[in-house]
């Protein structure tokens, strides 16, 4: 079986604009996140095992690609009584804010930093009322483009319970591999961010 071709260059103008048909802006940020996932849910397509075949998704990758959230703006930390937490803790840096700030809302997906033109497995906060991007783990300004899910307190104090506080999207736990399989639970989304369907529909 051939491995597919990887190509992480800089996203074209005419890419942009072709998902940008699709009824929103996706700028160049977001257009090279988007493209990053693609390759990344192209792998997992390829090279999932025949036992998650039956699976409605085989790569965290094509989940967000259908029901991720995209944010194109961060906001100060300090609005919300945050400050930045260590350095590659983002997981825990999240989770704290979380629980100490019922406003915020935790989430996780994929971030683009400006230091490299590939995405990460990341996670953050973000307020209910759609103002954008709480980044309390990479430097101020750092985060150009987030794609995300996010998850109500129930579910996120459910899982992370059962994982000790690991990554909800990871494929060899319980709760990952049920996302993968059928998609997020209703109760288990916040319906904050604008759905990525509105920029961009999955090549699946």
């Amino acid at each position: 079986m051939s491995e597919p071709s990887v190509s992480f260059t800089r996203v074209s103008a005419s890419q942009v604009s072709r998902w940008a048909e699709w009824g929103g802006m996706v700028d160049r940020s977001m257009g090279e996140l988007i493209r990053f996932l693609e390759v990344m849910a192209e792998f997992g397509r390829r090279g999932a095992q025949r036992h998650l075949q039956h699976f409605r998704f085989l790569a965290f990758a094509e989940l967000l690609l259908t029901e991720g959230r995209v944010w194109h703006t961060t906001v100060e930390p300090e609005r919300f009584g945050a400050t930045h937490g260590p350095e590659r803790e983002c997981y825990s840096n999240a989770t704290s804010l979380a629980e100490s700030k019922h406003d915020l809302i935790y989430v996780e997906g994929f971030g683009l930093p400006a230091v490299m033109p590939l995405g990460t497995e990341h996670a953050w906060c973000v307020p209910r009322t759609d103002d954008g991007v709480i980044e309390v783990t990479w430097p101020r300004n750092d985060g150009l483009a987030y794609i995300d899910l996010p998850f109500t307190d129930e579910f996120r104090r459910k899982i992370q319970h059962e994982t000790d506080r690991l990554p909800i999207l990871l494929p060899h736990t319980e709760a990952g591999r049920s996302l993968l399989q059928d998609g997020p639970p209703a109760d288990a989304i916040v319906d904050v961010g604008q759905p990525i369907a509105e920029v961009y529909v999955a090549r699946r």
